[in-house]
């Protein structure tokens, strides 16, 4: 299970037990403890692409520096990429050769504008000291990783898409092209829409046959299929053999009160996130 936590500013974030354990920073953030207003209240970290409703960019950047200072982390810079529900990944960090394709600690800090949103990936590997990888979420599945004592990290961004896609082993085989046994990774599973809210077409069933995940597919006579996420990334990560995972019974649609949920707000939501960075950024 994850923890909830309330850091000393009044955000409210989960985390992962394990993650703890190895001395590696991260959250999945709420909506609790932030500046913006509705329908962004309040912890807003994104706007919503497909909204005429847009939060103050002011207000994210805040929101942003509370978050990151609540989890003991506010000299850090932050990377994040295009999202766009495939399969990419991205890599900060890493070199031609050193191992782990680690950066030097002079490097520690700088992001590329590629690393700036420029970037379309769904998935973000970071090895660079000072650097928080960051996803953004409203329903899907964000996934936290870390290897190599927590030198090395990446955060996950898993719709429906992303599942299909199989995004998650596709994370999993870069880490493992840079030396890293999969028995080595530690894996967080964050909050994301439930099974029992989550309905899909037919078109999204058939999708997500085709990548071998029957079982998470719940099947009700009269009624349309549903799907339950969290499983399917579970069951993809365990095919590529990562067994230390953290997950819990946690749902964006149905708990209102923490969480940002585009299907229940119908894309007038803000944007949760999933932050974590390397270990050498604790030092």
């Amino acid at each position: 299970m994850l923890i909830r936590c309330t850091c000393f500013n009044g955000v409210v974030v989960y985390q992962s037990p394990r993650l703890l354990e190895m001395g590696v920073k991260h959250a999945f953030s709420t909506r609790i403890g932030g500046v913006s207003r509705p329908p962004f209240d309040s912890l807003n970290l994104g706007n919503p692409a497909d909204s005429d409703d847009q939060d103050a960019a002011a207000n994210i950047s805040e929101n942003y520096r509370r978050l990151l200072a609540g989890l003991n982390l506010p000299a850090a810079t932050r990377a994040w990429v295009r999202q766009v529900h495939g399969c990419d990944v991205a890599v900060l960090g890493e070199q031609p050769s050193g191992p782990l394709g680690l950066q030097g600690e002079a490097a520690g800090g700088e992001v590329p504008p590629e690393f700036q949103g420029a970037s379309a990936a769904d998935a973000l590997i970071c090895s660079r000291p000072n650097v928080t990888a960051t996803m953004r979420i409203a329903d899907c599945v964000p996934v936290l990783l870390a290897a190599g004592r927590g030198r090395v990290v990446a955060a996950v961004h898993t719709g429906w898409r992303g599942v299909a896609a199989d995004v998650a082993g596709h994370t999993i085989g870069k880490l493992e092209q840079m030396g890293i046994k999969p028995a080595e990774i530690t894996a967080a599973i964050g909050p994301a829409i439930g099974r029992n809210f989550f309905t899909v077409n037919s078109d999204v069933t058939a999708a997500l046959l085709q990548a071998d995940l029957a079982e998470a597919v719940i099947h009700d006579p009269g009624q349309q299929d549903r799907v339950d996420l969290n499983l399917a990334v579970r069951r993809q990560l365990a095919r590529r053999g990562v067994s230390r995972m953290d997950f819990g019974d946690y749902c964006t649609y149905r708990d209102e009160a923490e969480f940002f949920s585009h299907r229940r707000d119908r894309g007038r939501t803000g944007r949760m996130a999933a932050v974590i960075a390397p270990s050498s950024t604790n030092r």
